[in-house]
């Protein structure tokens, strides 16, 4: 397969812009615009890409055939399964630093198996 020259960029700004954007909400906040307009126009160009994709004759990421169904439901349950065990995790950590009062190496040894 030869290099697909609107698929690579276009991957390449979908990733890189939205992680920027979420990278500045530390200095600025959800209303920044420092915030939004990186993730809106990495979701906008994700947007175009898996169109695009869609309906190329030879795309280089099949859109098309795993656009049903089931590959959907799959994908979408594994997000919300890693995004609440990232959570849990999370909120763990902070409880056993903040209430319990262990240490970073007690926490870390307790979390990581």
């Amino acid at each position: 397969m030869s290099f697909d020259w609107l698929a690579i960029p276009l991957a390449i700004g979908a990733t890189v812009l939205p992680f920027f954007g979420v990278a500045w909400l530390s200095a600025g906040g959800f209303a920044s615009v420092l915030f939004l307009v990186p993730v809106a126009g990495g979701l906008a160009i994700l947007l175009v890409l898996v169109v695009g994709q869609y309906r190329k004759k030879d795309p280089l990421t099949p859109v098309r055939p795993i656009s049903n169904t089931l590959p959907v439901v799959g994908t979408a349950g594994a997000m919300v399964v890693g995004a609440a065990v990232t959570t849990l995790v999370e909120l763990v950590e902070i409880h056993l630093l903040m209430v319990e009062r262990h240490g970073p190496l007690v926490v870390g040894a307790l979390i990581s198996p």
